[in-house]
C-alpha cells in the first residue's frame, strides 16, 4: 500500500525521489512508495538546506576572506528520514571547506555493535528466564565489575578501542585474543588518535589503581556513543550467557558509527541516524574486501533486524539508514493503546530496571505507568516496518541483504 507522501518531493524512480530546494543543492531519498516520510521531516531538510546561503553570506562577512567559497555539495536521505532536533535523522550531507557542527548533532558516535557466538537459539530459549534476571543485575544492579587502570585510560583516550586492548593489564572476563585485532580490523572507526590525554589527567590518575565507575559498560545516558563502551556492553552480554548457558564463544562482526564526520581533503561528509555502507573498495585490506562493508540495519523492539553489504552507492554518499526510523513521535506514541502494549509483552521479553513481573512493583501504579509510558515510546508501533525500509535500500542499489536476525530479549535502560 503507497505511503501518503509530501507534495514537495518528486519521485524519480521506483526507489529514489527529488527534493527540489531554493539553494538548487542537489537532494535525494532513497524510499519506495511504501515507506512513510513525515511532512515535519521534509520541512526540517529544507530549513537544513537553507544553510548553503548562511555559508555563503558567511564567507562574505568574514573580514579577509578570500579562500575557496564554503557551500552545500550534496544531501542524500535514507528511508529512516524522520524528524529529528534541528535536522533530520537520516541525513548524510557533504560539504566543500565547512564544518557543520548540527548536521552530526549532540549524539557523537552513536552507533551499533554486532557479535555472533556460538549459541543456537534453541539453547538459549529454556533459559531465557534465568537470562533476563542475570542481565538484569548486571546492567543495572552492580552485577558488572569492570575496572579501568590509568594505564588503560588513557591509551583508551589516545587510541581508542585498539589502544586499551593493547594495553597492559588483566583482561576482563569475556575478552577473547581475538578482540584486539578485531578492533582494527573489523570497527569502522576503532579511534581517533592523539597526541596526548594530558586534559583528562585528573580521570586518567583520579583512583590512583584500577577503578570502577556507574559509566562503564552502562546503558543509555549516551554510554552507548563511545565504541570503548559498545565493547563493554558486548562483554556484559558474553558473561551473562556464558553464566546461564554454558561455554560461549564471541567473536564482532562489525562495529560502525552514526553520527561523525568524514574528511577527504577539502571535503567532509556529515551523518547523522546514517551509517557507512561503502563497497568492496571501502575493505580493501580487510575481512570484508570482498563483499563490501557491513551494514546493521536494526528494527524495533520485537522486530527483525538485517545485516546488509555496503555497494558505496554515490547517490548516498555511500551510507544507509541506520534503523527502520520514527513513525510516530515520542509523546505521542507514549499515548498509545495499553491493549497493544500488554499484547506486545505476551510475545516479547524487555530487559529493564524494573522488573514489572514483581508483586511489589505491581502493586505500585505509579511505578507501573511510568515503566510502561517509556517502553510505549520504544514500541513496534511507534517504528516504520523494517521490511520496506531494507527493500528501498536494495532495490536503490545501496545495499543488499546478507542475513535476517530475529530478536529473542532485549536490553533497555
Amino acid at each position: 500500500m503507497p505511503a501518503r507522501q509530501d507534495r514537495r518531493l518528486v519521485r524519480t524512480g521506483d526507489h529514489w525521489l527529488h527534493l527540489p530546494n531554493p539553494c538548487g543543492v542537489p537532494a535525494e531519498i532513497c524510499a519506495r512508495d511504501d515507506v512513510p516520510l513525515e511532512h515535519a521531516a521534509v520541512d526540517e531538510a529544507l530549513a537544513l538546506l537553507e544553510t548553503a546561503r548562511t555559508l555563503e553570506r558567511l564567507a562574505e562577512a568574514t573580514p579577509g576572506y578570500d579562500g575557496p567559497e564554503p557551500r552545500i555539495a550534496r544531501v542524500a536521505l535514507t528511508p529512516d528520514f524522520h524528524k529529528g532536533a534541528g535536522i533530520p535523522i537520516g541525513t548524510v550531507l557533504e560539504t566543500e571547506h565547512a564544518l557543520l557542527p548540527q548536521a552530526v548533532g549532540n549524539d557523537v558516535n552513536c552507533g551499533m555493535r554486532l557479535e555472533v557466538t556460538s549459541l543456537r537459539a534453541d539453547r538459549v530459549r529454556p533459559r531465557l528466564d534465568a537470562l533476563e534476571r542475570r542481565l538484569r543485575h548486571l546492567s543495572f544492579e552492580g552485577g558488572r565489575r569492570i575496572a579501568l587502570t590509568p594505564v588503560q585510560r588513557e591509551a583508551l583516550l589516545r587510541d581508542g578501542l585498539p589502544g586499551l586492548l593493547l594495553a597492559d593489564g588483566a583482561p576482563w572476563q569475556g575478552v577473547h585474543s581475538e578482540d584486539a585485532d578485531d578492533a582494527l580490523d573489523r570497527m569502522h572507526a576503532p579511534g581517533f588518535p592523539a597526541a596526548t590525554a594530558e586534559a583528562f589527567a585528573d580521570w586518567v590518575g583520579s583512583a590512583g589503581g584500577a577503578s570502577h565507575d556507574s559509566v562503564i559498560g552502562g546503558i543509555g545516558g549516551g554510554d552507548h556513543f563511545a565504541a570503548g563502551n559498545r565493547f563493554f556492553l558486548s562483554l556484559t552480554m558474553r558473561a551473562g550467557l556464558a553464566a546461564e548457558c554454558g561455554g560461549v564463544d564471541a567473536r564482532l562482526l562489525y562495529d560502525a558509527p552514526h553520527n561523525l564526520f568524514w574528511q577527504d581533503g577539502d571535503r567532509v561528509v556529515h551523518r547523522k541516524g546514517a551509517t557507512p555502507a561503502g563497497g568492496h573498495e571501502a575493505m580493501a585490506g580487510g575481512p570484508y574486501a570482498m563483499w563490501g562493508e557491513p551494514v546493521i540495519v536494526p528494527g524495533s523492539m520485537g522486530a527483525a533486524s538485517f545485516v546488509l553489504r555496503g555497494h558505496g552507492d554515490p547517490r548516498t554518499l555511500a551510507s544507509a539508514c541506520h534503523g527502520a526510523g520514527r513513525r510516530v513521535p515520542r509523546g505521542a506514541s507514549a499515548r498509545g493503546s495499553d491493549a497493544e502494549l500488554d499484547a506486545f509483552l505476551r510475545e516479547f521479553r524487555v530487559v529493564t530496571p524494573l522488573d514489572h513481573r514483581d508483586p511489589v512493583v505491581a502493586r505500585r501504579s505509579d511505578v507501573m505507568a511510568a515503566w510502561r509510558r517509556d517502553l510505549k515510546q520504544e514500541a513496534p508501533w511507534a517504528y516504520k516496518d523494517i521490511g520496506p525500509v531494507v527493500s528501498s535500500l536494495h532495490g536503490g542499489g545501496v545495499a543488499a541483504p546478507v542475513a535476517e536476525l530475529r530478536p529473542l530479549l532485549t536490553v533497555k535502560g
